[in-house]
């Protein structure tokens, strides 16, 4: 058994962790200690230990966050999340695709009622399965 904290001094939150196909771990969240500027999403693999081998932050200027990761069959990763520094720059929903390092391969955004869906429903399985859908078409 092992307990690991990772983050710094400011608010920084795992909200979501995978277990990846090298028996590791990947966690998707957000972090107000590293990255550009206010609160950025930010994406961590480790080893079966739990050993950080990576992290990467995504973000601009404004709020960006990281919600659900999925393991995609290149090995690579695709995140969801909601970005205020990109797009509209109101809560649009934010798309990554990564290679197996977390390095950026891809981005979307899309802003289809997301403030109405943000107000009105639990966002978090909607993600989930955006994020499962998306896997399905990118293999």
């Amino acid at each position: 058994m092992w307990n690991k904290t990772f983050g710094g001094t400011n608010g920084d939150y795992g909200i979501f962790i995978r277990h990846t196909i090298d028996g590791g771990y990947i966690i998707s969240g957000d972090t107000g200690s590293y990255g550009a500027d206010s609160q950025d999403g930010w994406l961590i693999k480790t080893d079966s230990d739990g050993i950080k081998q990576w992290s990467k932050t995504f973000g601009g200027i404004s709020d960006d966050y990281c919600y659900s990761v999925q393991q995609t069959n290149d090995r690579g990763y695709i995140l969801t999340g909601m970005t205020e520094s990109y797009g509209a720059g109101d809560r649009d929903v934010w798309l990554i695709k990564t290679d197996k390092n977390g390095n950026v391969r891809n981005k979307a955004i899309y802003n289809p009622f997301f403030n109405w869906l943000q107000s009105n429903l639990n966002l978090f399985p909607l993600l989930q399965e955006l994020t499962w859908l998306l896997k399905q078409t990118i293999m």
